[in-house]
């Protein structure tokens, strides 16, 4: 059997998506919805909103995707959103992120690469290679500022001290509220909050610039 303990870089790309969440989930522009229930285990790795503002249905038109999109605060906070898991997990791993963001069968981020690939065909707005790539990069750069990669590995350990020998465990109500407070208060610093901020506001002035 496997446990988290041997899946840490599974539960390490967890965090990094929460992590948006609740930098995203201070601000009223930026808000992504709530986050309803994380599921980390062996054969299942998901977290779930309350709410389905950008997410594809492959049995439905999904128009929803293009009236969300013209959001554009929101809509940058969902593509760093996707981008992250892959980001933390290359950090953690010292792999190549286009070994895990990709579109291939057994990749670790394809879920996530199919979510933007189908964003960008349903967007308001044009986003391009060029522009991902910059903002995996300024964003790494804030991450690396407020040392969040450390503080999440710190954090990582103490998870798994406690959680370690399952090999799944899912999060909701109660021991949800405990994990978000944690890491709240063990990474997400005020001043990472202010500077995330900073940074969605640079990123709506240059899609701006490519779109208009």
């Amino acid at each position: 059997m496997v446990t988290l303990n041997q899946l840490k870089e599974t539960v390490y790309h967890e965090l990094g998506h929460v992590i948006v969440y609740i930098l995203s989930n201070k601000n009223a522009d930026t808000y992504l919805g709530n986050i309803r229930l994380i599921v980390i285990g062996e054969f299942q790795n998901y977290i779930s909103p309350d709410q389905n503002l950008y997410y594809y249905k492959l049995t439905e038109p999904n128009n929803h995707i293009y009236e969300n999109s013209k959001k554009i605060r929101r809509s940058i906070c969902w593509i760093i959103l996707q981008i992250s898991g892959c980001l933390f997990e290359s950090h953690y791993d010292n792999t190549d992120f286009g070994k895990l963001f990709c579109s291939k069968y057994g990749c670790n981020g394809k879920k996530d690469f199919d979510n933007l690939l189908h964003f960008r065909h349903k967007s308001s707005f044009k986003i391009t290679d060029d522009y991902i790539s910059k903002l995996i990069i300024v964003f790494t750069e804030l991450l690396e500022v407020h040392n969040v990669f450390e503080k999440t590995n710190d954090y990582l350990e103490n998870f798994l001290k406690i959680h370690g020998d399952s090999n799944h465990f899912p999060f909701d109500n109660e021991n949800l509220e405990i994990l978000l407070n944690e890491m709240k208060e063990k990474i997400v610093s005020t001043d990472l909050e202010t500077d995330f901020k900073i940074l969605i506001d640079q990123e709506e002035k240059t899609l701006l610039k490519i779109n208009y």
